[in-house]
């Protein structure tokens, strides 16, 4: 039977972690100082003419080159090589190399060879260094966004868990939400044999398009979503007849048209009973309603996210699918709460709805995206962006801010980027036009990579807790569910529990994002030209067997600062160059950093400061200033060139990394102390970290999805995870992301189908004509263990003091009943056996040729 199995053999690294964050530290918040600049050589006259002025004003020289190829994109033309119309207004778009040239009247360059003065913008390489200076000072996130979080609803077979059909009305100029009792409504063009037809028609009144129920033998009539209905009912919670307007006939319902889907046959008629007490406070069923309507345009209605959506065209007959077997979404667009009529008494608003820690969830289907309470702002909140001028912390200090509240607070940088522009005696050189592989957003849905779990109930290290206990746990922003007992195989017959977060078991935000190097040549290539990629002329990077060649591509670029402290200015050389002046450190920069583009190093070649001379002219002072090349000094060559030179020598050497890290803090107080933070943000500069690692969105392949899109679509993997070994309905988290630290960042694959064996080696027989004597049999070998827990095709044993999962067939089954009589019995008895090597469901392994010890 076809289900989501492992493939270990094709394993792959997510092309971004996280940068941690010590959350038991807040940013140190404090007010700008703002004293005169000065590098006077004379203390007394300093302190006569501008008291208090240790800060440094002057500029920082740069030098910049691609590691490996990297694109910027001129957005002034994107049909630059001749453009290819794909479907009406939608083609696939092409971009030439960022330049100040305004190629929006140039019908087609694709022979030009690329602007010959490319550029860098400063906004670019700006926005790069603030996230590593904000890193490396436990500073504020300067953006964060306090939009709800959501992820799809986890499918879940227990009634206990599942959401509960309810209905909205509003009585007395308030929302009452009211428990039901579904009744399944079976439709005929869902395949099922009824009187009951769903279509679309054009409602005048409404102007647009909407789902209508027509009823066979009841002429002229039509329902829509939230109508009232009579009907009989059967067994079963099935609906017979609807019967027109015959209260006496029987029941009352309200009407539910959700989504057609593959599979799906009945739509649902919803029986009023009693309010939710849970939600007698108003303000709850609002937020409530709130976040519902957020689901519904954030992502249901919204083409970029809902990648089926399709606009409800008039149709005697909906379908799951178009001629290509493509899914169709309509994106619940007749059930807009906003246009519903509620001052109709007949009428009530079908949801879904869930409680769960206090907080109410609604969605317009059973298992349809939850939208949470929580925000990335609150697991940030420590760390959120600053707001008042008087409580700055280091990175808005010095690269200013814009307060996101009322007051409208701001404060201007003390520093000023300078686009990047070829130095004089180099030239530029691009790879030839290509088109790239499809880019993908931030998939916050995905918990299992944004988040890890901490508390009493859960190590810390996810892979050394037990993998049976880890099989029995999945969560989402707002809540956990899990699983009581240990036995895969049994979850879907045992009771899942949600339960909010508490202290014993909670998660935590992973951090900043960063994306790994990976400069394997041609890796973003692809042949496939779409309207989601696009065809782009990268600038041809500079490392060639780990040596730089510095004939072409070398940019020049200047840091501005203005009125910074000698610590300020240290740490931002650190930033900047971080730390060593070879090419094994780098910054990704530009577009498409998660395919294998934008590898970048920046060299700090020289800092100049202002200095303030005083002379006498006829008795009266005079103050001169003069540009001073400072860089010298050896505080400033540490940093730019030396800081991380030693961690990338001695590897994971925790006592020398402690010395290292303390000798840094020592020259600069404001960089972090977290040596988890400092051996983090190294390794993901890294560029020879992944090298022969197969850096790559998750990899699924699902060959029998009808769907095209989704028969290799990185979707897969999170499916595949929650449902290995075919617990799509019992789903938990088989594996989460790895530490950043972790010396292995791999996952493996999955794929749906039948469990794939290993080709069978061929051997191929020589003919002698000496006969020789036959070779004892090999023997198998055999191992000894205490049965620990029996299951339904799972067993798990003891062998030297570990407990191993095995497989167990049917022929075992019956071996080991026959040997200790039922499976009670067998618990805590020891027996011998042999392995033989499977791969189903995570299992390695199944025991055969069983015998009593």
């Amino acid at each position: 039977m076809a289900s989501w199995n492992i493939d270990d053999k094709k394993r792959f690294v997510n092309p971004y972690q996280f940068a941690p964050i010590d959350f038991s530290e807040n940013p140190k918040r404090e007010a700008c100082a703002t004293p005169e600049v000065d590098r006077g050589r004379d203390a007394a006259q300093r302190a006569t003419f501008s008291p208090d002025s240790d800060l440094l004003t002057g500029y920082i020289e740069c030098a910049l080159y691609p590691v490996g190829d990297m694109f910027i994109p001129n957005t002034s033309n994107d049909k630059i090589f001749g453009g290819k119309i794909m479907d009406g207004q939608d083609y696939h778009k092409e971009y030439d190399f960022y330049s100040y040239d305004d190629l929006s009247e140039v019908e087609k360059s694709k022979d030009s060879g690329g602007p010959s003065q490319p550029i860098i913008p400063a906004s670019s390489i700006r926005g790069v260094i603030r996230s590593v200076y904000e890193c490396l000072t436990n500073s504020c996130l300067s953006v964060l966004s306090d939009e709800p979080l959501s992820s799809r609803g986890i499918p879940l077979s227990h009634v206990d868990v599942q959401k509960k059909p309810g209905l909205i009305k509003k009585e007395q100029g308030r929302f009452v939400l009211y428990s039901t009792t579904r009744y399944a409504l079976p439709i005929k063009n869902y395949g099922k044999r009824s009187n009951f037809t769903i279509e679309a028609k054009f409602d005048k009144e409404k102007g647009k398009t909407v789902k209508v129920l027509k009823v066979a033998g009841l002429r002229g009539r039509e329902y829509r979503s939230g109508d009232k209905v009579t009907f009989s009912s059967l067994s079963g919670n099935r609906v017979g007849k609807i019967t027109g307007d015959d209260a006496s006939s029987g029941k009352e319902g309200f009407l539910y048209l959700g989504e057609k889907i593959s599979q799906k046959k009945n739509e649902s008629v919803f029986v009023l009973g009693e309010p939710v007490k849970e939600t007698s406070d108003e303000e709850v069923l609002k937020k409530a309603i709130e976040l519902y309507k957020t689901s519904l345009a954030e992502y249901y209605q919204n083409e970029g996210v809902n990648k089926s959506l399709k606009k409800l065209e008039v149709s005697d007959e909906l379908e799951a699918t178009d001629a290509d077997k493509q899914s169709i979404h309509y994106g619940y667009a007749d059930l807009n709460i906003d246009t519903f009529d509620w001052d109709d008494p007949e009428k009530a608003y079908p949801v879904w709805y869930e409680i769960i820690g206090g907080n109410l969830y609604l969605s317009p289907a059973m298992y349809g995206r939850n939208v949470f309470y929580r925000t990335e702002r609150n697991f940030f909140a420590a760390h959120a962006p600053c707001t008042e001028e008087s409580h700055l912390c280091p990175a808005c200090r010095l690269f200013g801010f814009v307060s996101e509240t009322e007051s409208g607070e701001a404060k201007t940088s003390h520093l000023q980027f300078t686009d990047a522009k070829l130095k004089p005696d180099s030239s530029a050189k691009y790879q030839k036009p290509v088109a790239i592989q499809e880019l993908s957003g931030p998939k916050t849905s995905s918990v299992e990579f944004y988040t890890r779990p901490i508390g009493e109930r859960w190590d810390k290290n996810w892979d050394t807790v037990k993998s049976s206990d880890r099989k029995n746990h999945i969560w989402n922003y707002d809540w956990r569910t899990f699983y009581q007992g240990t036995d895969q195989e049994e979850k879907e017959r045992k009771r899942p529990q949600n339960k909010a977060f508490d202290a014993t078991a909670r998660i935590e935000a992973r951090g900043r994002k960063f994306y790994w190097h990976d400069l394997t040549r041609g890796k973003y290539r692809t042949e496939a030209k779409t309207k989601r990629n696009c065809t782009i002329r990268p600038l041809r990077g500079c490392l060639t067997d780990k040596e730089v060649d510095d004939s072409f591509n070398q940019f020049q670029f200047r840091v501005y600062f203005d009125r910074i402290s000698a610590d300020e200015l240290t740490a931002m050389l650190l930033s900047l160059s971080l730390g060593t002046e070879t090419p094994r450190l780098a910054h990704k920069l530009g577009h498409g950093k998660p395919i294998g583009l934008g590898s970048t190093k920046i060299v700090v070649s020289d800092v100049v400061a202002r200095t303030l001379n005083f002379i006498e002219n006829g008795g009266t002072p005079e103050v001169r200033y003069e540009m001073v090349p400072i860089f010298s000094e050896d505080s400033y060559q540490f940093f730019a060139k030396r800081a991380f030179d030693d961690f990338l020598r001695i590897g994971e050497d925790v006592e020398k990394t402690e010395e290292l890290l303390a000798n840094i803090n020592a020259r600069n107080s404001l960089l972090s102390k977290d040596r988890r933070l400092l051996c983090a943000l190294i390794r993901l500069m890294d560029t020879e970290i992944m090298v022969k690692q197969n850096v790559s969105y998750p990899l699924g392949e699902n060959a029998r999805a009808e769907n095209k899109d989704m028969k290799e679509s990185s979707a897969n993997w999170f499916i595949g995870n929650r449902s290995l070994g075919g617990s799509e309905m019992a789903p938990a988290f088989n594996y989460i992301l790895p530490d950043v630290n972790a010396a292995d960042q791999s996952l493996p694959s999955f794929y749906y189908g039948d469990v794939k064996q290993d080709a069978p080696v061929q051997e191929v027989s020589v003919v002698v004509t000496v006969k020789r004597a036959k070779p004892p049999a090999k023997q198998k070998k055999r191992s000894t263990g205490v049965i620990v827990d029996y299951g339904k095709d799972l067993i798990t044993i003891r062998v030297d003091n570990s407990d191993v999962d095995y497989r167990l067939e049917t022929r075992e089954k019956k071996a080991i009943d026959r040997i200790f009589k039922n499976r009670k019995k067998s618990i805590n008895k020891k027996i011998t056996f042999s392995e033989q090597p499977v791969n189903v469901r995570g299992v390695t392994h199944r025991i055969v040729d069983i015998e009593r010890a």
